[in-house]
């Protein structure tokens, strides 16, 4: 770990999702650093998910890039710095402006877009600079904006705790946004009588405090909120006293027939009668109703025309700018707000303006430029497509891995490879991204980087730097500053601190206030550096120029919208019309599939996204190989039933094919699934499975209006793999290439533990595999030995590896289990154990094994005879308790099932019977949600075989 620099606690922002959380980070005598949540932060008031918890264990300088390089070696920064600026203006003099594409992310700081920004358009000329926001905020930023006039997130976290009643649609908000999850339960609690609904199509842990689950099929969003919208009108729920909404002709028509049509409904949503019914009388009763949505929504073909729904409903009830209402898209990253506050997309020009004639003008005069594109640019798909048209010949990559992130994974490749200049700033080694680029600049990472981020609720706080950086590692607005300068741009790019910059940015905001109507930080005005650095968090708009409001929540229409007419618009959107329009722009019915019923379509309907541990591409949480125990191996989750019909036992290995493309992955049995659906978690890819990872499966095809992909509804055939045998081996070394059918990789603490998966017998399987690590093995130690000598300035002749290393063999071979381990001088170099398919492997007693000298103990179970090892219960459920998933799941099955199928005790006193005998639950909070989510599988579990045996019996 890198040196401490700061002699006081220094409080900074997470790095991880939207919620915004304040750290405090101190620094002992011993020059040991320590982690805490910041209580007088008021996003999160000192509370920390598991992935903030260990933060200090993703500080390893040897994962990170410390020097700029090319394929053919390194590079000075000074040369590193022409080298880009000659590519981009010879690229630009040879075909033109739009030639040259930046894509960026929302990793970034606010200043750090700022920069990138200002240079694309203000003085390259192009509005080909798009983020990876655009993956998961581009639908309800733009639905926002039709509606009010303004990119504009309404509630703040206050109104989720003061509502009455709350929405959680397309949003696992107990694994993607934890802590806010934890206020949002703690308001429960204090107000029993709150209702909250999760609209899903899967069993999720926010299950713990839903009053009801709405198990809707995917993408029928839409039409489930316009039928609401129906209901509300059909009984004259229309509320007018805080404001008049302008209703689009054909908003209620199209909402009154999808009301009207109930067939209909329930068949394409999934939804019975009864719920529906519960449904819209609850949201009509209740006045403090707020909506949370995310990804489920969010990325969907018809995504911007779901959140217009989402939002019609709480303008016709004037449910929206007051305490406790509104629709609340929560936002993925940590500054994914900060790009769009500084217009750091292709659709928008700088702050919040739009692409017009007065704009333009004004950006022109206060940048100092005549260099402005007139339109918007290409968004984040089109910029790879149109590198494979010829369009786009240089690309800028800032903070993000998009050949794991984006969809359609070969085209992305086809794309990296044909671009002519490819440049990547990047922190981490293990970005997938690096393999394609011509140059790689070493970016700062969380802990050496300083600048702003603004979280879901509108609020800017600092991230603020407390570690030396890594090598020669710069903050990403430098390296563009500097570059801009090489280009020619000296005298608009002559920034000396990050402060300079975001006086800059908030100066813009405010001057443009006029044009915009929407973000305005007048107190935060030519700030000197000394205030920068003291600043708290704040949230926008702040329009007094002498005061901050710190607490409470902002008026931020005070009854006046930022539309022609000063009043909201009601979007009229009709779900059939959507599903005709994509059709008849001979969109693929298979990327379509979520818009019709899945009863007349074969395969199955592919989602996938986030696991509670892990975040985006595992380029930082991987390194805490805590967070690595949650879940075990990259699975697809399917239902029983389903799995038994396609002839999948769990635990065995299935392929996914979807347009031509394939992937083969280990098939695990959940009821958290509905029938006719599969899971994947988003976050495995080509490092860590050996066929890549979900996304490839996922076709292109985005949201018409928004170009946000529509990740989560694609459509894929599944089948069993013939696999004979399947392996577990840990290494202290990376294997980069891996022989066989199926690999899975993590990282362990002491190396590196590998699933394996062979068509070969057991027999033959230990020979292929014996025979592969003698050989890599010694490679790998001899280039380890060398390097030790070398840097010992020991010249004499290396001996020869295979003279000091050592096997421990099975002494007595099982017909279904053989083990082996390699050791060399004592130390462990490799080991296995291979079996049957299905055979079960105690992963932590494997991963023990690199934890240091192997024991007695430990050598005796490599060599017995017996299948069967010692269990170490190691996937931790319970992160904070180190309480494993076995041991929760043991507890619950040891409840009485039928007991529990027949509820004769309610699942709050289960719980607390589980929470009681495991100890899990008293840290973060983040396991409970799956600790009741356990509980309700196995009411779900034991009521499907109550029902089995009494049909029988019957």
């Amino acid at each position: 770990m890198q040196g401490y620099r700061c002699d006081y606690p220094v409080r900074t922002t997470c790095p991880y999702c939207g919620v915004g959380c304040g750290i405090e980070i101190s620094g002992g005598p011993d020059g040991k650093l320590s982690l805490s949540g910041d209580k007088s932060h008021p996003a999160n008031f000192g509370k920390l998910c598991t992935k903030g918890r260990n933060l200090l264990s993703t500080l390893d300088g040897n994962a990170r890039i410390h020097q700029p390089y090319t394929p053919t070696g390194n590079l000075q920064w000074s040369k590193a710095i022409a080298y880009v600026a000659s590519q981009l203006n010879q690229t630009i003099d040879k075909h033109g402006p739009d030639s040259i594409a930046f894509y960026v992310s929302g990793q970034l700081l606010t200043e750090d877009y700022y920069i990138a920004n200002k240079l694309m358009k203000g003085f390259i000329g192009s509005a080909n600079i798009d983020t990876n926001s655009r993956l998961c905020m581009s639908s309800p930023a733009l639905a926002q904006k039709k509606a009010y006039g303004s990119d504009t997130v309404v509630p703040d976290y206050q109104d989720i705790e003061q509502a009455e009643l709350v929405l959680l649609v397309g949003s696992n908000l107990a694994w993607c946004h934890p802590v806010l999850y934890q206020r949002l339960k703690e308001s429960k609690i204090a107000n029993p009588k709150k209702k909250i609904i999760l609209i899903d199509p899967r069993i999720t842990p926010c299950i713990e405090i839903t009053d009801l689950h709405l198990a809707i099929n995917p993408g029928t969003d839409l039409l489930l909120f316009n039928s609401l919208l129906g209901f509300l009108h059909q009984h004259g729920l229309a509320c007018n006293d805080y404001f008049s909404p302008d209703i689009q002709k054909g908003a209620i028509e199209y909402a009154v027939t999808d009301f009207r049509n109930i067939r209909r409904l329930i068949d394409e949503t999934g939804i019975s009668l009864e719920q529906l019914h519960y449904f819209w009388k609850l949201f009509a009763n209740t006045e403090k109703v707020v909506t949370i949505f995310s990804q489920g929504v969010n990325q969907s073909s018809v995504a911007v025309d779901t959140a217009s729904a989402i939002i019609n409903c709480h303008l016709y009830t004037n449910r929206i700018a007051r305490i406790g209402m509104g629709p609340f898209p929560v936002t993925g990253q940590p500054n994914a707000m900060g790009g769009r506050e500084v217009g750091a997309m292709a659709t928008s020009l700088a702050g919040h303006l739009d692409y017009n004639e007065e704009n333009l003008n004004w950006l022109s005069s206060f940048w100092q430029s005549h260099q402005l594109p007139r339109s918007p640019g290409l968004k984040a798909v089109e910029i790879f497509e149109g590198i494979l048209k010829g369009k786009v010949k240089a690309l800028w990559i800032m903070a993000t891995n998009p050949l794991v992130s984006l969809p359609d994974t070969q085209l992305v490749k086809k794309a990296l490879n044909a671009c002519e200049f490819v440049v990547v700033n990047e922190v981490f080694q293990s970005s997938e991204t690096l393999a394609y680029a011509d140059l790689v600049l070493p970016a700062q990472g969380w802990g050496e980087k300083s600048g702003t981020v603004t979280n879901s609720e509108r609020r800017l706080s600092r991230q603020r730097a407390f570690m030396e950086p890594v090598g020669e590692a710069k903050p990403d607005w430098w390296i563009i500053c500097e570059v801009a300068k090489a280009m020619g741009f000296s005298k608009a790019f002559n920034y000396s601190n990050v402060a300079q910059i975001f006086n800059e940015h908030i100066t813009l905001l405010n001057e443009s206030y006029p044009l915009t109507g929407s973000i305005a930080l007048k107190p935060l005005q030519d700030l000197t550096s000394e205030h920068y650095d003291r600043m708290v968090p704040v949230q926008w708009p702040q329009t007094d120029n002498q005061s901050i409001v710190l607490g409470g929540q902002s008026a931020l229409f005070d009854c006046r919208f930022h539309t022609r007419s000063k009043r909201p618009e009601m979007i009229a959107v009709n779900y059939w019309r959507s599903v005709e329009d994509l059709n008849s722009n001979k969109v693929s019915l298979l990327s379509q599939s979520h818009l019709t019923s899945s009863k007349t379509k074969p395969g199955f309907i592919l989602n996938s996204g986030r696991i509670r541990d892990q975040w985006h591409t595992m380029t930082r949480t991987e390194l805490a190989t805590e967070l690595n125990h949650h879940v075990v191996e990259a699975c697809v989750s399917m239902h029983p039933i389903d799995a038994a019909e396609n002839k999948i036992n769990d635990a065995s290995f299935v392929e996914l094919s979807s347009f031509q493309k394939s992937m083969i992955i280990r098939a695990n049995y959940s009821y958290e699934v509905a029938r006719g659906q599969l899971f994947i978690p988003m976050h495995f890819a080509n490092n860590h499975l050996s066929s890549g990872g979900v996304n490839q499966l996922v076709d292109r095809q985005c949201d018409p209006q928004s170009g946000q992909p529509a990740f989560k509804q694609s459509r894929v055939s599944i089948k069993p793999v013939n696999m004979q045998s399947e392996a577990t081996l840990v290494s202290p070394f990376f294997f980069e290439e891996l022989p066989f059918h199926y690999w899975y990789r993590i990282k362990i603490r002491g190396g590196y533990r590998y699933s394996l998966a062979l068509e070969e017998t057991i027999d033959e399987a230990y020979k292929k595999l014996y025979c592969w690590l003698m050989g890599r093995t010694y490679l790998h130690s001899f280039e380890e030995n060398r390097t030790r000598q070398l840097l010992r300035g020991e010249g004499k002749r290396l001996q020869n590896a295979s003279e000091n290393r050592s096997i421990i063999r099975q002494g007595k071979y099982s017909e279904k289990v053989r083990r082996l381990a390699i050791l060399e001088e004592g130390s462990l170099l490799a080991a296995f154990q291979i079996g049957q398919v299905g055979n079960k492997v105690s992963t932590p007693w494997m991963d023990s094994l690199l934890e240091g000298p192997l024991t007695l103990s430990q050598k005796a179970a490599l060599v017995a005879g017996s299948s069967e090892l010692k269990e170490i219960n190691r996937d931790y459920l319970c992160l904070c308790a180190k309480v494993s998933r076995s041991y929760i799941e043991h507890e619950i099955k040891s409840l009485d099932s039928i007991t529990c199928a027949k509820e004769e005790k309610n699942k709050e006193q289960l719980l607390e019977e589980v929470i009681r005998t495991t100890g899990a639950g008293k840290g973060c909070g983040s396991c409970i949600a799956e600790i009741s989510m356990a509980l309700s599988l196995n009411n779900e579990q034991s009521r499907t075989a109550l029902n089995l045996r009494e049909s029988s019996s019957g």
